[in-house]
Formats: C-alpha cells, structure tokens, sequence
C-alpha cells in the first residue's frame, strides 16, 4: 500500500532528483510529474521515494490509536461463536494455541529368547534389554514437558 498524495496547493515545491544541485523549482501544483507525491513537509517527492508497508503501517496504527482517544468506536465483525453478554468482536484472524504440559505415552515392552548355545541365549536376552530400553527412552522424551499444539482455527479477538 502506498501514500497517496495529499491535497495540492497552487505552488509547491519540487525535488529535482535529476541534477546535481539541491536545488528545488517552484512548479504549479497541477503540472507536477504523475506519480509524485507531497509528504507531509509540504515538499513533492518521486514515486520512488514512496513509503514502505512497514511505514504505511505506521501510520495507519498512528491514525487508528488518535482516532480511538477521540472515542471513536471501531466497527464489530459477526462470528458464528456465542459472545457474553457485553463482548464484541473487531477482527478476527487465525492462530494456532499452544500449551506447554506432558502427555502420557504409551510404549511396548517384549522379550526374545533365543534359545541354544549360551551365547545366543545371553546375546538375545541382551538386545531385548537395549530394545526395551530404547523404547522406553522414546516414550519419555514424547511425554517430557514442552510446548504442543492445543487449538488450530480462526479466534475472534474480543474485548
């Protein structure tokens, strides 16, 4: 979004852009260049000179806070949830809620003997052991505290 220029005057004063010098040409406000814009200190600027979105968004919120300590109302949006008595709705936009908890995760356990030698007996019985035990260690840290996923969806922000 850009700056739109404001109203002009008979004369206004141009930037020269094109020449070397600091210079400035007084022009009639109704011949000056297409595109150029008058910025607030009542100078023309090129088009290339015009504001950011970070800018424009600036001063649209500069806008909207002067004109909510004026007591201006901004307009309520319908939304298809049941407000309390009182409660009404100026935007809505979506999110994702988080909360930061545990979980229970279940996790499997199981033996495998090979039987034989003592050797494969002892070598089976020994990977069942560090199997369990990576499952086990897979569970907790699923389970351990950390930030997951609550609520996805549109939430009204209400006051």
């Amino acid at each position: 979004m850009r700056h739109a220029p404001a109203q002009h005057t008979q004369e206004s004063e141009i930037m020269n852009t094109d020449s070397d010098q600091a210079s400035a040409e007084k022009i009639d406000a109704g011949t000056h260049p297409a595109g150029w814009w008058r910025a607030s200190d009542g100078k023309w600027y090129p088009p290339e000179a015009m504001w950011t979105a970070a800018e424009e968004d600036r001063l649209s919120a500069a806008h909207l806070a002067a004109s909510l300590r004026q007591g201006a109302k901004p307009r309520c949006h319908d939304v298809p949830i049941v407000l309390t008595p009182g409660e009404e709705v100026y935007s809505s936009g979506p999110f994702v809620q988080h909360s930061f908890t545990t979980t229970n995760v279940r996790y499997g356990t199981g033996w495998f003997a090979a039987l034989g030698s003592p050797l494969m007996l002892a070598a089976s019985l020994g990977g069942s052991v560090l199997y369990n035990k990576h499952q086990k260690d897979k569970a907790q840290e699923q389970a351990a505290a950390q930030w997951r996923t609550a609520n996805q969806g549109t939430r009204p922000s209400a006051r």
